[in-house]
């Protein structure tokens, strides 16, 4: 299977790239409180500046848990 392939040439050659979607990158807490915000965001008409501040806070919120 090519992504199988693909996996391990990555890992052997040290360019694997850790997922956020499958909470490789980031903590549980990180990726919840990011999908939510990103889920506000596209569903309302909040400003990406608002977008940007509720993201450092949600993210420091998580770091906390």
């Amino acid at each position: 299977m090519k992504s199988h392939e693909d996996l391990l040439a990555a890992i052997k050659n040290n360019t694997l790239v850790p997922s956020m979607a499958h909470e490789m990158a980031v903590p549980r807490s990180v990726r919840g409180e990011f999908l939510d915000l990103v889920t506000k965001f596209f569903n309302s008409d909040m400003s990406s500046a608002d977008a940007v501040k509720e993201l450092a806070a949600a993210v420091k919120r998580a770091q906390t848990e």
